[in-house]
C-alpha cells in the first residue's frame, strides 16, 4: 500500500525549511515516486481546511487573504492529487500540531484514499524550545525580555504525539538537535526513505536567529513605536545586528527542566528518544552596548 507521510510541524523545528525544500524539489521527488501536492502557498493550507477543527475559518487562512470558498477549493485540489498519486505522498503543515483531536478522522481519510498514514514530527528539548519561543516572541514584540524570563513558554508535543500514537499508525519522531547537526531537510528525507531523491540538495536557512543585542533593540523598537507611533529604525535591521546568541538565564532554564520533566520522560518511554539539550555556555546579557548602537547607526546611514 502507498504511504502518506504527514509532517506535523512543531514550532521552531525546521518546518519552513522542510516545506521550502519539498516545494523547490517537487519535480525531483515526483520522479522518485514521492508526490508533494501542489497547492497555494507553502504549509499546505488545504490540510487546515480539511482536517483542522476550525476548517476554512482558521485565522491562518484569513491572514493570507484566502476566503472560505477559495480554501474549500484548495482542499478539493489537494485531495484530488492525494488520491491520484501513483505512489507515496508527503504533506506538511505546522497547524496540524493543534489539530490532534481530529487525527483519527484524518488517518481514516488517508486509509480510505488507499494510503497508509505515517506521522512525522520533530521535537526539541524543552529548554531549547523555550529559548526559541522566547526569541521569537521578543522579535515580534509580543512579549518583553523580562516576561520571557519570568514565565517561559514552549509548545508541549505530548498531546500531539499521544493522539498520533492512538491512531494505531506509525509515528516517526526525530530529535531536532540531532537533525540540525546534519541538516533538517536531509534528515527528514532520510527518515521517510527518500534521501536519494534529491541528489543536489542544498540546505538553506529560513529564519535568522536573534542576538542578545538584537533582543534589546527589539524592546527599544517596540517601546518607541508604542509611544510615538513611528519606527525608530527599520525593524528588519534587528535581525542583522551581530552579537551573543539569544538565550535564557540559568535559573529560568532550571525551572523549564523541572516543569517539563514528564514531557521528556514521555518521549523517552514511548519513543526511546532522550532529548538532547543544546549546550549554551553563552551568558544571558540583553545589553545595548556602544558597539551595538554604533552598528545600528551605520546600518541606518547616520
Amino acid at each position: 500500500m502507498r504511504s502518506a507521510f504527514i509532517h506535523v510541524g512543531m514550532p521552531k523545528s525546521g518546518t519552513t525549511a522542510i516545506q521550502t525544500a519539498l516545494d523547490t524539489h517537487r519535480g525531483d521527488l515526483a520522479r522518485q515516486g514521492l508526490c508533494n501536492p501542489d497547492t497555494m502557498l507553502l504549509n499546505h493550507l488545504a490540510l487546515i481546511t480539511r482536517f483542522h477543527p476550525r476548517g476554512s475559518s482558521h485565522f491562518y487562512l484569513g491572514n493570507k487573504g484566502v476566503s472560505p470558498a477559495e480554501a474549500e477549493a484548495q482542499a478539493r485540489m489537494l485531495w484530488a492529487q492525494v488520491c491520484a498519486a501513483p505512489r507515496d505522498v508527503v504533506v506538511s503543515s505546522e497547524y496540524l500540531a493543534a489539530a490532534h483531536e481530529n487525527y483519527g478522522m484524518m488517518a481514516e481519510a488517508f486509509v480510505e484514499a488507499g494510503l497508509t498514514p505515517v506521522f512525522v514530527c520533530y521535537v526539541r528539548h524543552p529548554v531549547d524550545a523555550a529559548i526559541s519561543a522566547a526569541q521569537q516572541s521578543v522579535k515580534r514584540g509580543e512579549r518583553s525580555i523580562s516576561e520571557t524570563v519570568e514565565a517561559p513558554k514552549w509548545a508541549n508535543p505530548v498531546p500531539t504525539l499521544r493522539a498520533a500514537k492512538a491512531t494505531g499508525h506509525r509515528v516517526i519522531l526525530r530529535d531536532y538537535a540531532d537533525a540540525r547537526d546534519t541538516g533538517v531537510v536531509r534528515d527528514f528525507l532520510a527518515a521517510i526513505g527518500y534521501d536519494h531523491a534529491v541528489p543536489n540538495l542544498v540546505e538553506t536557512r529560513t529564519n535568522n536567529s536573534l542576538s542578545m543585542e538584537g533582543a534589546a533593540l527589539a524592546e527599544l523598537y517596540g517601546a518607541y513605536l508604542r509611544e510615538t507611533g513611528k519606527e525608530p529604525f527599520p525593524k528588519a535591521m534587528i535581525r542583522t545586528i551581530p552579537g551573543t546568541a539569544f538565550t535564557l538565564p540559568e535559573e529560568t532554564k532550571a525551572r523549564v527542566r523541572e516543569t517539563a520533566r514528564r514531557e521528556v520522560d514521555f518521549i523517552a518511554r514511548h519513543f526511546g528518544i532522550h532529548l538532547r539539550e543544546t549546550a549554551t555556555p553563552r551568558p544571558f546579557a540583553p545589553h545595548l552596548t556602544t558597539k551595538t548602537l554604533v552598528e545600528l547607526l551605520k546600518k541606518i546611514g547616520v
